[in-house]
């Protein structure tokens, strides 16, 4: 039998190690029936010493959990678990759990990983390896993934360091799999399949959760269609920040999703326990189930984001818009200048955005709001469209053909007292970018476009036949 070790290190924000924790280690190498117990410097600690590093010895390959279960006095650990593969390309590894001071502001963290990112365990590393040419996008860089500690880690930030969030965003890595999913697939199929480890989430509100993307696509260069996932996560902590950034390289030359910002409500948690995660489906081509563009638009996109809930009744309820802190803003990146569209001064295509109505078939408009739409930085060729929608469904957006001319500068009202008018009036209750206004009073969410046009409806998650009074309020 094979064997390994496990180095598992508690460290303070300045690197230091810090003594006094204890773990708890599962499947328990040794065969017994409950978790090993690890202390640092006492039982099962084979260096048999109180400095902060616990070495667990004779570890038979195979993956396990490593938990901190007890925490050094005047210390915090903010993700106190993670997955850890003993193999042949990680025989004798490390796991670091990062300590914050019971005295730090959480909320004006700098840029931490706060734990050692999980790893894949034998078989889905072989799988990426041998069918899915599994590479980590980080950058301008990419790697090929050839190790079990190859995922990128979850990256954290203080909710109110704006600075260390940014930084946090563009240092988040993309893993992209040479494979491809029909978009008709469900959120589960996907998620079993690609076959991600489970991430645990920092657990505190007050700092933002950058979780890295995974991209499915055959060739983002060549194919118009892909697949973005996040790895499972073990929470949806109430209130917390998440942001998912996607690499400008994985996302196709015909259009995609570049980041998504989501925020839960702090009143409302998972029903179940379950592990969570979103599913996006992006194409240029819409199925033949669904009914063609309004206004003759021609399609740029179609997505369609999916979660636990809306499959099982199980997880983080994202279609209900109560359930958010704050609207959810989803950036899109488009071509320039696409044939037979209008275009703005920059060459950013006037777009329209659809949600769909599941009960009368159709695309509609309704609470939706284009925020900005600016040339991509660091891509020429491309436009970065952020919006800003109530909750999670399925859109379209559209172009509006040349062959029209130039749009309204209005954006559809919503019934209920929603504003109207220029772009940046607030549809009833949801202002048009930050700082915008409420329930029909006027605010500026970006840069001004006299083309841009929001659409949306609500999504019927009724479909599962949930006791959910939340659907009524949708429909």
């Amino acid at each position: 039998m094979y064997t390994g070790r496990i180095n598992i290190e508690a460290r303070d924000q300045n690197n230091n190690l810090i003594s006094g924790a204890t773990y708890a280690i599962s499947p328990n190498p040794n065969g017994g029936n409950t978790p090993l117990t690890v202390i640092d410097g006492g039982t099962n600690d084979n260096d048999g010493i109180n400095n902060g590093r616990s070495v667990v010895a004779s570890v038979p390959f195979g993956s396990y959990t490593v938990t901190m279960t007890g925490t050094p006095s005047g210390y915090n650990v903010l993700g106190n678990s993670t997955s850890y593969t003993v193999g042949n390309t990680q025989i004798d590894g490390t796991a670091v759990f990062r300590l914050i001071s019971t005295s730090t502001s959480l909320s004006t963290l700098g840029t931490t990983v706060i734990t050692t990112q999980p790893s894949l365990n034998s078989t889905t590393l072989d799988t990426w390896q041998s069918s899915f040419n599994a590479i980590k996008i980080n950058g301008t860089n990419s790697n090929a993934i050839s190790t079990f500690q190859s995922l990128p880690p979850i990256i954290s930030a203080g909710i109110n360091n704006a600075s260390a969030v940014n930084t946090a965003v563009s240092s988040q890595a993309t893993v992209q799999l040479q494979t491809s999913f029909a978009s008709a697939t469900n959120g589960t199929t996907v998620i079993n399949t690609i076959g991600a480890p489970v991430y645990h989430m920092p657990q505190s509100s007050d700092v933002v959760a950058v979780v890295p993307s995974i991209v499915a696509t055959t060739n983002p260069a060549t194919v118009s269609s892909e697949t973005v996932s996040t790895p499972p996560l073990d929470s949806i902590v109430p209130g917390q920040k998440m942001i998912i950034p996607v690499s400008q390289l994985a996302i196709p030359a015909t259009g995609g999703i570049k980041q998504l910002n989501v925020q839960s409500a702090s009143s409302v948690s998972s029903v179940g326990n379950p592990t969570n995660w979103f599913v996006i489906h992006v194409d240029n081509t819409l199925s033949t189930s669904l009914p063609a563009l309004p206004q003759s638009d021609k399609l740029a996109l179609y997505i369609q984001v999916m979660y636990p809930y809306e499959e099982t009744g199980q997880g983080f309820n994202w279609g209900n818009p109560s359930n958010f802190a704050t609207p959810p803003h989803m950036t899109l990146q488009l071509p320039k200048n696409p044939p037979g569209v209008t275009v703005d001064s920059n060459g950013c295509p006037s777009s329209n955005i659809y949600i769909f109505d599941t009960v009368h078939n159709s695309w509609t408009t309704s609470g939706v709001t284009v925020l900005s739409a600016v040339p991509t930085v660091g891509n020429s060729n491309a436009c970065d469209v952020t919006v800003q929608m109530p909750h999670f469904s399925q859109f379209a957006l559209g172009g509006r053909s040349t062959s029209l001319g130039g749009g309204s500068s209005s954006v559809s009202s919503s019934p209920g007292g929603s504003g109207g008018g220029a772009v940046g009036t607030g549809p009833g209750g949801i202002g048009a970018g930050e700082g915008a206004g409420s329930g029909g009073s006027e605010g500026f969410g970006g840069i001004l476009l006299p083309q841009l046009k929001i659409e949306e409806v609500s999504y019927d998650i009724c479909k599962n036949n949930t006791a959910d009074h939340s659907c009524w309020n949708r429909l």
